[in-house]
């Protein structure tokens, strides 16, 4: 199952949307339409990116020496 940050699920004033819920910003969390939908893009991709990317028993266990 993978889980979707929409445009909508910002909040949103004035053509400004509110980044700082799901980013830590230093300063205003408001950024324009653009520059959210890039972020959620970047989000998205990274949060439903597998964690391990060759799930072959052969290098399953590589790293802990089995």
């Amino acid at each position: 199952m993978t889980y979707q940050i929409k445009l909508k699920d910002l909040r949103q004033f004035d053509d400004m949307y509110y980044i700082g819920d799901i980013v830590d910003v230093d300063g205003s969390g408001w950024v324009t339409k653009q520059e959210a939908e890039q972020l959620i893009d970047m989000i998205n991709a990274e949060v439903n990116q597998p964690i391990i990317d060759d799930w072959s028993e052969d290098n399953l266990f590589d790293e802990y020496g089995f």
